[in-house]
């Protein structure tokens, strides 16, 4: 482990007590306390997003896709976006477009997986998400492919975070991605709120560069208590295909005295539902 240069003479407490705890939660919870979440579980979504990247090699099983949007153009979810990029890789996330070729997007799978990518961001979705390439890719660890003008299958490591950002996103007619996906949204009241003032931390970005230590060890202290007092199981909703996901971050959110992310996916997947059940009215 190298040390960054930024962390150096910061600590995670062996042992962190109720007021360690709470302190590290209330520090991340005022980074954001700016946007506007639909729900405090929306708002716990992208805190469960944060907490997954430096839980990563603690589940051996997936994480779900973070899925970013909002009502209207400028809420503020690129912000979101590179907040995580910041606290977690003091850069921003690797980021790719949207494919609309099934043969495009494997490679493009592919690709992420053989680069060993941590994070990765599919920008300004805007066609509906979902195909069985995607779909495979957010509850599979392992990705395969054959090598050009050969009969040789080569298997790689998928370990990536997958983040996604876009307005009024829709999920594709057949697709199971709302059922693998956590749902991060902002409801703005204004028309343009790209003109909002009066920001508790202005500007965003610049204030979490400063405070990025003490954001990182926030988010390992979090963990690391939630380790030390045994992982208690919170009694929660069973996720079928994130269930050590759910073990780890869900149960730690809320032992933390935080809303369960899960009602935000909820959320999603009864609109999807809704949607494809208005569709079968149709036909």
């Amino acid at each position: 482990y190298l040390q960054p240069e930024d962390l150096r003479d910061h600590v995670v407490p062996e042992n962190p007590n109720r007021e360690d705890i709470e302190e590290a939660r209330d520090l991340l919870v005022d980074l954001v306390c700016d946007f506007r979440f639909q729900t405090e579980a929306h708002r716990s979504a992208w805190l469960a997003g944060l907490l997954s990247y430096f839980a990563r090699f603690a589940m051996r099983s997936p994480a779900p896709c973070f899925l970013v949007d909002a009502n209207t153009r400028g809420s503020g979810k690129g912000y979101l976006v590179k907040l995580i990029g910041i606290i977690t890789q003091n850069r921003w996330l690797d980021r790719f477009t949207q494919k609309t070729d099934p043969k495009d997007e494997e490679q493009m799978i592919v690709s992420i997986a053989q680069s060993g990518l941590l994070q990765v961001l599919i920008d300004n979705v805007d066609r509906p998400i979902g195909s069985g390439a995607f779909d495979g890719a957010l509850t599979d660890t392992t990705v395969s492919d054959r090598a050009y003008h050969t009969q040789q299958i080569a298997r790689f490591a998928l370990f990536a975070i997958w983040w996604l950002t876009g307005n009024n996103v829709q999920v594709r007619e057949g697709a199971d991605t709302a059922r693998r996906t956590m749902h991060i949204r902002l409801d703005s009241p204004e028309e343009k709120p790209e003109q909002r003032a009066n920001f508790k931390h202005d500007p965003i970005l610049d204030h979490a560069r400063r405070v990025r230590p003490q954001l990182v060890m926030a988010a390992l202290t979090v963990l690391r208590g939630y380790f030390v007092a045994g992982r208690p199981d919170m009694g929660l909703k069973r996720w079928g295909g994130f269930e050590e996901w759910s073990s780890l971050i869900r149960n730690c959110l809320v032992w933390c005295g935080l809303a369960d992310p899960y009602e935000a996916h909820e959320g999603l997947v009864k609109e999807a539902d809704a949607d494809m059940e208005l569709l079968e009215d149709v036909v």
